[in-house]
């Protein structure tokens, strides 16, 4: 019972709706617990699927908020993330942002130079890691904490997200080492513990198994236990089956997440609840549509 007296004073001095850093995706934030609180939060889905598009659209919408983003990318250059996040920006689609398609269109030509100054303003940082071991990347992650982002007036580190895109072997020495089931869990005890020392949300993104396609089971993410042993919340990002599609209507989207383990949130109820996502890839665009309990259908081209 020590100092509880004090705990519940503050709090009921100082009401606050939401404890976390919101995401962008208000049910998934919901499932989860409270939006993006300290510790690790993995998202797993098979390659392909669009756990970069989620970093891009997440990351975007924190950053948009005023709050310093940090994407630590393992395997997509720069330049990708820009084209990616001019696209989501301006509405202009990112082949024709590549391509310069868009510099006979007067109004794509005032979006893109909107979207390159917002960009420019926007609190948002990549690093490129795939040469990179886990400790050069936590020294990476270190320096970005205490250098750009600092600590606020009440002596802990100001609000922040860490996205690390993915969980895999960067160094092939590690593969002649160790298992790779156990320098996954080595990476991500390392995550875990600089979460809980600086009190910030990291998101990281791994890679689910072949038993992922179909199965919503947490053995489905390659080196599952040491995973799940450290992580805040498991979400899994998958494509719905041709009879969800079927079920849901497509105008609740063809993704869908499953929060399958949460230590702070209720995660989803068990088969056949989730969340629904919609995705407009053109303009690298990611947008939640409700769950299967409350669906939300919105207008996909907005």
């Amino acid at each position: 019972g020590d100092g509880v007296d004090e705990l519940i004073e503050h709090i009921e001095n100082n009401p606050n709706t939401t404890i976390g850093i919101p995401s962008g995706f208000p049910e998934w934030d919901n499932s989860i617990g409270d939006a993006l609180t300290p510790g690790v939060h993995v998202i797993g889905a098979r390659s392909k699927m669009g756990k970069s598009f989620t970093v891009n659209n997440m990351g975007y919408h924190i950053a948009s908020n005023g709050t310093d983003v940090l994407v630590m990318d393992t395997e997509m250059p720069k330049m990708k993330h820009q084209f990616r996040l001019l696209s989501l920006i301006s509405g202009v689609p990112s082949k024709d942002i590549r391509r310069g398609n868009y510099v006979n269109r007067r109004a794509d030509v005032r979006a893109i130079e909107e979207a390159k100054n917002a960009l420019k303003k926007l609190p948002y940082q990549f690093i490129s890691t795939s040469t990179m071991s886990i400790d050069e990347m936590i020294s990476c992650m270190r320096r970005w904490v205490l250098k750009k982002v600092g600590y606020g007036d009440n002596g802990k580190i100001k609000p922040c997200v860490i996205f690390f895109d993915y969980l895999r072997i960067t160094d092939p020495k590690d593969m002649i080492a160790i298992k790779e089931h156990q320098s996954l869990g080595l990476q991500m005890n390392a995550l875990h513990a600089f979460s809980l020392q600086y009190e910030i949300p990291i998101v990281a993104l791994v890679q689910l198994n072949r038993d992922g396609i179909n199965s919503e089971a947490t053995s489905a993410v390659a080196g599952s236990d040491r995973i799940l042993h450290s992580c805040t919340s498991l979400t899994f990002l998958k494509w719905k089956s041709p009879e969800e599609v079927a079920k849901d209507g497509p105008e609740l989207g063809n993704k869908k997440m499953v929060v399958v383990a949460s230590r702070d949130g209720e995660g989803n109820y068990g088969d056949g609840d989730y969340i629904h996502v919609g995705t407009k890839l053109s303009v690298s665009k990611m947008v939640e549509l409700g769950n299967t309990r409350k669906p939300k259908p919105i207008n996909n081209n907005k």
